[in-house]
Protein backbone atom coordinates (compact mmCIF):
# COMPACT_ATOMS: atom_id res chain seq x y z
CA UNK A 1 0.00 0.00 0.00
CA UNK A 2 1.38 3.44 -1.44
CA UNK A 3 0.40 6.67 1.12
CA UNK A 4 1.41 9.55 0.53
CA UNK A 5 1.57 13.29 2.77
CA UNK A 6 1.81 16.60 1.55
CA UNK A 7 1.26 20.11 2.91
CA UNK A 8 0.38 22.38 -0.24
CA UNK A 9 0.76 25.59 0.57
CA UNK A 10 4.12 26.62 0.48
CA UNK A 11 5.73 27.49 -3.30
CA UNK A 12 3.01 25.58 -5.26
CA UNK A 13 1.64 27.91 -7.82
CA UNK A 14 -0.37 25.12 -9.51
CA UNK A 15 -1.47 22.73 -6.70
CA UNK A 16 -4.03 20.81 -9.14
CA UNK A 17 -1.71 20.22 -12.10
CA UNK A 18 0.46 19.32 -9.56
CA UNK A 19 -1.58 17.11 -7.38
CA UNK A 20 -2.79 15.11 -11.03
CA UNK A 21 1.25 14.20 -11.96
CA UNK A 22 1.56 13.04 -8.22
CA UNK A 23 -0.97 10.80 -8.86
CA UNK A 24 -0.60 10.00 -12.30
CA UNK A 25 3.22 9.23 -11.23
CA UNK A 26 2.85 7.08 -7.83
CA UNK A 27 -0.36 5.91 -8.35
CA UNK A 28 -1.27 6.10 -4.12
CA UNK A 29 -3.52 4.18 -2.67
CA UNK A 30 -4.25 7.05 0.12
CA UNK A 31 -3.14 10.56 -0.30
CA UNK A 32 -3.70 12.73 3.07
CA UNK A 33 -3.26 16.69 2.04
CA UNK A 34 -2.73 19.41 4.62
CA UNK A 35 -3.47 23.59 3.64
CA UNK A 36 -5.76 22.71 0.86
CA UNK A 37 -7.47 25.60 -0.95
CA UNK A 38 -10.47 25.84 -1.61
CA UNK A 39 -10.11 25.43 -5.44
CA UNK A 40 -8.29 22.54 -5.05
CA UNK A 41 -11.23 20.92 -3.01
CA UNK A 42 -13.66 21.81 -5.22
CA UNK A 43 -11.56 20.07 -7.75
CA UNK A 44 -11.68 16.71 -5.48
CA UNK A 45 -15.30 17.60 -4.48
CA UNK A 46 -16.45 17.06 -8.43
CA UNK A 47 -15.17 13.89 -8.73
CA UNK A 48 -11.93 14.24 -10.90
CA UNK A 49 -9.86 12.19 -9.12
CA UNK A 50 -12.05 9.07 -10.70
CA UNK A 51 -11.33 6.32 -8.47
CA UNK A 52 -10.73 7.67 -5.11
CA UNK A 53 -13.30 8.33 -2.20
CA UNK A 54 -12.43 11.36 0.28
CA UNK A 55 -13.17 13.33 3.15
CA UNK A 56 -12.24 16.80 4.40
CA UNK A 57 -12.25 19.28 7.26
CA UNK A 58 -11.15 22.74 8.21
CA UNK A 59 -7.61 23.19 8.31
CA UNK A 60 -7.37 26.82 9.33
CA UNK A 61 -8.00 30.55 7.81
CA UNK A 62 -5.84 33.19 7.34
CA UNK A 63 -6.91 36.86 6.34
CA UNK A 64 -5.55 38.18 3.05
CA UNK A 65 -6.42 41.08 1.36
CA UNK A 66 -9.39 41.82 3.72
CA UNK A 67 -11.22 38.76 4.20
CA UNK A 68 -10.33 35.07 5.39
CA UNK A 69 -9.03 32.49 2.92
CA UNK A 70 -10.10 28.94 4.48
CA UNK A 71 -7.84 25.99 3.90
CA UNK A 72 -8.40 22.66 4.52
CA UNK A 73 -7.39 19.12 5.28
CA UNK A 74 -8.09 16.56 2.49
CA UNK A 75 -7.31 12.79 2.64
CA UNK A 76 -8.28 9.91 -0.88
CA UNK A 77 -8.53 7.08 -0.46
CA UNK A 78 -8.71 4.20 -3.85
CA UNK A 79 -10.49 1.96 -0.85
CA UNK A 80 -14.33 2.74 0.35
CA UNK A 81 -14.63 5.15 3.43
CA UNK A 82 -16.53 2.85 5.62
CA UNK A 83 -15.89 5.58 8.94
CA UNK A 84 -14.73 9.05 9.34
CA UNK A 85 -14.66 11.91 11.76
CA UNK A 86 -13.48 15.22 11.77
CA UNK A 87 -11.89 16.41 15.30
CA UNK A 88 -11.46 19.38 16.18
CA UNK A 89 -9.85 20.43 19.84
CA UNK A 90 -9.91 24.00 21.32
CA UNK A 91 -7.09 24.53 23.10
CA UNK A 92 -6.74 27.63 25.24
CA UNK A 93 -3.16 28.50 26.01
CA UNK A 94 -0.88 31.45 24.70
CA UNK A 95 2.70 31.14 23.80
CA UNK A 96 6.05 33.23 22.24
CA UNK A 97 3.57 33.03 18.95
CA UNK A 98 0.83 34.18 20.37
CA UNK A 99 0.89 37.86 19.48
CA UNK A 100 2.32 36.31 15.75
CA UNK A 101 -0.99 34.56 14.84
CA UNK A 102 -2.72 38.02 15.93
CA UNK A 103 -0.89 40.23 13.83
CA UNK A 104 -0.79 37.69 10.64
CA UNK A 105 -5.18 37.22 11.38
CA UNK A 106 -4.95 33.60 11.40
CA UNK A 107 -6.87 31.41 12.83
CA UNK A 108 -5.78 28.35 14.06
CA UNK A 109 -7.30 25.32 15.67
CA UNK A 110 -5.94 22.01 16.49
CA UNK A 111 -8.15 19.68 13.92
CA UNK A 112 -7.53 16.05 12.59
CA UNK A 113 -9.51 13.65 10.34
CA UNK A 114 -9.28 10.10 10.16
CA UNK A 115 -11.06 7.20 7.68
CA UNK A 116 -11.31 3.92 8.52
CA UNK A 117 -11.10 1.59 5.25
CA UNK A 118 -10.63 -2.26 5.14
CA UNK A 119 -7.89 -3.67 4.13
CA UNK A 120 -8.43 -7.50 3.36
CA UNK A 121 -10.28 -8.57 6.51
CA UNK A 122 -9.18 -6.07 8.91
CA UNK A 123 -9.77 -2.41 9.54
CA UNK A 124 -6.93 0.64 8.96
CA UNK A 125 -7.59 3.63 10.24
CA UNK A 126 -5.61 6.85 8.72
CA UNK A 127 -4.91 9.88 10.39
CA UNK A 128 -4.85 13.13 8.61
CA UNK A 129 -3.08 16.51 10.94
CA UNK A 130 -1.68 19.74 10.58
CA UNK A 131 -0.06 20.21 13.69
CA UNK A 132 -0.63 24.24 15.22
CA UNK A 133 2.40 26.21 14.02
CA UNK A 134 2.13 28.88 17.26
CA UNK A 135 2.06 25.66 19.80
CA UNK A 136 5.92 24.53 21.05
CA UNK A 137 7.27 20.94 21.39
CA UNK A 138 5.61 20.67 24.55
CA UNK A 139 2.36 21.90 23.39
CA UNK A 140 2.30 19.59 20.15
CA UNK A 141 2.78 16.90 22.37
CA UNK A 142 -0.15 17.09 24.15
CA UNK A 143 -1.89 17.73 20.68
CA UNK A 144 -0.61 14.63 19.30
CA UNK A 145 -2.04 12.68 22.28
CA UNK A 146 -5.34 13.76 21.70
CA UNK A 147 -4.78 12.01 18.16
CA UNK A 148 -3.25 9.12 19.76
CA UNK A 149 -6.46 8.07 21.98
CA UNK A 150 -8.19 8.01 18.84
CA UNK A 151 -6.34 4.91 17.78
CA UNK A 152 -7.92 1.58 17.31
CA UNK A 153 -6.61 -1.42 19.40
CA UNK A 154 -5.99 -4.35 17.29
CA UNK A 155 -6.16 -2.41 13.92
CA UNK A 156 -3.91 -0.98 12.23
CA UNK A 157 -3.13 2.76 11.92
CA UNK A 158 -1.18 4.97 10.19
CA UNK A 159 -1.05 9.29 10.96
CA UNK A 160 0.07 10.95 8.11
CA UNK A 161 0.10 15.22 8.53
CA UNK A 162 2.48 18.11 9.13
CA UNK A 163 3.86 18.52 12.03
Amino acid sequence: MKVISWNMWVKNLDPIGNLKKLIAAESPDIICLQEVKINVLEFVHDGLFEGYDYIYGFDFRKHKGGFYENYYLVTLSKKKILNQKVNKIHVNHKTQWSLWDTLMRWDESIEFLYADIELGHKKLRIFNCHMELSAGPRLRLEQFDLILKKFVEGSKNIVCGDF
